[in-house]
């Protein structure tokens, strides 16, 4: 998941009021199968799922995998080979040796990991993927685009240190005494290969640049070195080219200095091509930034600190109160605020402070019931999903857990209407589909069933339809179909309930923008969030019918007006709308 930087929680007046978070083809072999590797690495973490591994081996790469996780082995091959012919292309350098691929079902699974607790671990990419030697772990959460980034990223990073320090342990230990990279240098260069320029990676560029934090540019560390070091391997490529990239890093590496690099092949010093990238992004945002706006009129809600990431901002039914998570270093908190009192209480506390490199921010997921007294929460526990609720009629109230099962995790979920139901983005055998969970039967009906990435499903129009975002490139549903890679944006679709027709209504149809969280103002009018502008900001969508033809009676097609509400010059991660409280939350990147 993407991790959003916070501040403040805010009040705003937008169109209805809201409450604002802010924050910050084939492989080239023919695979050869085998069967029942247990393996144990390095010392001892506790681990609450026996894993029996199996690989498939290709040409370049080995890919290991468990139970659940043979379609996710399968689309990562298919990607790695996509991208390790991408990448050496870019890099003009070819793979030295053969690398294992580990793939986890979740993330939760891999932090189980023996691997990489001997201190082994190289630089990771923007705190993404771990690299222990040839080794590239990686892991699932709903997202193909982002499981594709991960391996992108593994595989950057391992061809960048091989060019750079050689193939072997000897030759890296040995080439890094003599060549050292500065953070922004290499990890920069590796997120740039991995990520190249997305709506993400321009959202904190332009935070880093605005705020005057890149200005000291020798004192940056973590995210701030990498997505500085990113913009100006971006700057690089876009001024001089792309084909320069492996001729500044080979003319670093012979000479052991990186100023060299910058001096032979661009014909200017690492201290004057730093003035220049400055000026140069200052200039871009600040026109972009013209017509733009921050949401103004914000009352602060809660004491938010600095260092938290804040996420999972819920609304009440009466627009009463709200809850969110914050997660520091791994210890997670729910907090529940009343905008009557303005004051704001921990509800709820687990995890421990960790110093690892990634972080899990797919749990606690949280909602509220209908009826606004009760709050659900979903999280991740010793290798088990649990469910939760937490009554707030009761004096004192107080979680009560069990078991939730059938799932490998919860993406996200929500109430229906009547508050009899859940519906559910869910992972099994390595996809995210929707389903209907009924709460007193404890059984589920499965409504998607294909390798398309189903996200964020709400009940609408009286839980007569679900509303969710996927990747699908039509508006057909089919069972199971073949694994290949998928796109990485999304439309928005409505699932008809009641006619339980395997025809979707499609909302949106836009290859090249990516469109998530859509939730229901009424039965006509739908809300959406969209980078159309290359910035996350909310739309509204009218979906209505017309007469298409007429035989013996007549036959109507849906037709989509959409249009933007909003015009901020930071990305909106998350929204949150409450109709009946005409409120609505948005967790945003400021």
């Amino acid at each position: 998941m993407k991790q959003p930087k916070t501040s403040r929680i805010t009040f705003l007046r937008l169109l209805i009021p809201a409450i604002l978070l802010v924050v910050a083809s084939a492989p080239r072999a023919q695979a050869q199968y085998y069967n029942g590797s247990q393996m144990t690495f390095g010392q001892n973490r506790v681990q609450h799922i026996e894993m029996l591994w199996t690989f498939y081996r290709f040409q370049e790469f080995d890919i290991y995998f468990y139970k659940g996780g043979k379609n996710l082995a399968i689309y990562a091959a298919k990607a790695a080979d996509k991208y390790i012919a991408e990448l050496e292309k870019k890099l003009d350098y070819q793979l030295e040796k053969k690398l294992q691929l580990v793939v986890f079902n979740k993330l939760s699974d891999l932090r189980q990991t023996n691997i990489g607790l001997m201190g082994s671990e190289q630089y990771n990419t923007g705190g993404v993927t771990r690299i222990v030697g040839t080794k590239i772990l990686l892991y699932f959460d709903g997202d193909h685009a982002h499981f594709e980034e991960e391996i992108k990223a593994g595989l950057a990073q391992v061809l960048v240190n091989q060019m750079m320090y050689g193939g072997d342990l000897k030759d890296m230990l040995k080439n890094s005494t003599f060549l050292n990279l500065p953070e922004w240098y290499l990890n920069g260069l590796m997120s740039y290969l991995a990520k190249g320029w997305n709506m993400h990676v321009d959202n904190r560029v332009k935070d880093g640049i605005i705020s005057g934090r890149y200005r000291k540019f020798n004192k940056l560390s973590g995210e701030d070195a990498v997505y500085a070091g990113h913009s100006i391997w971006a700057y690089i490529a876009d001024i001089y080219g792309e084909s320069v990239i492996p001729n500044i890093l080979y003319m670093a590496k012979i000479s052991r200095n990186i100023e060299s690099g910058f001096l032979f092949v661009l014909g200017t010093s690492l201290k004057n091509l730093t003035f220049e990238w400055i000026n140069y992004y200052t200039e871009r945002y600040t026109n972009a930034d013209k017509t733009r706006h921050l949401p103004e009129n914000s009352v602060e809600i809660g004491k938010l600190k600095k260092n938290r990431t804040y996420f999972h901002l819920k609304i009440s039914p009466d627009g009463s109160k709200a809850v969110y998570v914050s997660n520091h270093m791994g210890k997670y908190k729910v907090w529940l605020h009343d905008f009557e009192t303005g004051k704001t209480e921990k509800i709820f506390k687990k995890g421990f402070k960790l110093a690892e490199y990634r972080l899990d921010y797919s749990f606690p997921l949280l909602d509220w019931h209908p009826g606004g007294k009760m709050l659900a929460m979903m999280r991740e526990h010793k290798g088990r999903i649990l469910l939760g609720y937490y009554d707030l009629s009761q004096k004192r109230p107080k979680w009560q857990e069990t078991p939730f099962l059938h799932f490998e995790k919860i993406v996200d979920f929500s109430y229906s209407g009547d508050g009899k139901n859940l519906v559910l983005s869910a992972i099994r055998e390595g996809q995210s589909d929707i389903f209907v969970y009924n709460i007193s039967s404890f059984t589920n009906k499965q409504i998607t069933n294909d390798i398309y990435d189903d996200l964020h499903p709400r009940f609408v129009r009286n839980d007569e339809g679900i509303l969710f975002s996927s990747n699908r490139v039509d508006d057909t549903l089919r069972m199971k179909t073949d694994v290949h890679l998928v796109p990485a944006s999304k439309d928005i679709f409505y699932y008809d309930a009641g006619a339980q027709s395997n025809i979707l209504k499609r909302i949106t149809r836009t290859p090249d923008v990516d469109e998530d969280f859509p939730f229901a103002y009424d039965s006509v009018y739908f809300s959406y969030l969209s980078n159309a502008n290359g910035i996350n900001n909310r739309f509204l969508a009218r979906l209505d019918s017309v007469i298409s033809h007429i035989d013996t009676v007549a036959h109507y097609r849906p037709v989509v007006q959409t249009q933007p509400l909003t015009n901020y010059s930071r990305n909106i991660v998350e929204q949150h709308i409450v109709p009946s409280a005409k409120k609505a939350g948005e967790l945003m990147f400021a």
